[in-house]
């Protein structure tokens, strides 16, 4: 199966791999000239190509043929509380490998994790985004945004929106689903280490969330995420 690259739309037309894609090809995976390689520019984009000259820095190559996928629907979108360690680089990689839309991370009232929330770790995330589209042949590459407060959110996106939530009013996920028809986007809110604040949860309420439950364990973090959106593209399907 040819390596897949990352190629930004706006370096399409260049017909060459430079920066860290053409590192990774040259000085990793070994890439020869004369070489199937398969190219996506993150947004639908994706093309046949075959390797024509080394530069050592630079590798440049010939298009064989183009295509376009449709995005993923719904879209999903993930307003996730950054939890403690790595466990957002996994919520990330896992959350793309399930075709999310956008990451928003999110420092909350009980987010302990707050002084790792930072424009430099948004960058890994997205890196780790990235390899993560290639790896799974997504031809749409989600953004990462910069990590801001739960009280800075002005746009919690169109469409449904869903907490995970541990209230009494929580419905289970697999009947809220299946009373609501198929929507264009979505929105997923999942806490933290000791979950939202009272009133932060009241916050989002009021903001349309739909409360769900996530049964009756009581999950990690990255696995209620990875819950969530297992279910809904179970439910909705990839199409």
């Amino acid at each position: 199966m040819p390596s897949r690259f990352y190629l930004p739309a706006s370096q399409w037309g260049d017909c060459q791999l430079t920066g860290e894609e053409a590192r990774h090809a040259i000085k990793v995976l070994r890439v020869r000239i004369g070489e199937e390689i398969s190219l996506f520019d993150g947004a639908g984009r994706v093309a046949d190509a075959v390797v024509t000259t080394n530069a050592g820095k630079v590798l440049s190559f010939k298009q064989q043929s183009e295509s376009y996928v449709e995005p993923i629907s719904p879209a999903i979108t993930l307003f996730q509380a950054v939890p403690k360690g790595k466990n957002m680089d996994l919520i990330v990689q896992k959350a793309v490998e399930l075709g999310v839309s956008a990451i928003q991370p999110l420092i909350t009232e009980n987010t302990v994790a707050a002084s790792e929330a930072t424009q430099k770790k948004a960058e890994k995330w997205q890196r780790i985004a990235m390899e993560a589209a290639k790896q799974c042949k997504q031809a749409w590459m989600p953004e990462v945004r910069e990590p801001i407060k739960f009280s800075e959110v002005s746009d919690w996106g169109p469409g449904l929106k869903l907490v995970a939530s541990l209230r009494d009013n929580a419905q289970d996920m697999k009947t809220a689903l299946s009373e609501l028809n198929q929507p264009q986007e979505v929105s997923l809110l999942v806490g933290p280490e000791g979950d939202f604040a009272p009133l932060e949860l009241d916050h989002a309420e009021s903001e349309g969330f739909i409360p769900i439950s996530m049964g009756e364990l009581v999950l990690r973090v990255e696995t209620a995420t990875l819950y969530g959106l297992s279910a809904l593209r179970f439910h909705y399907g990839n199409s």
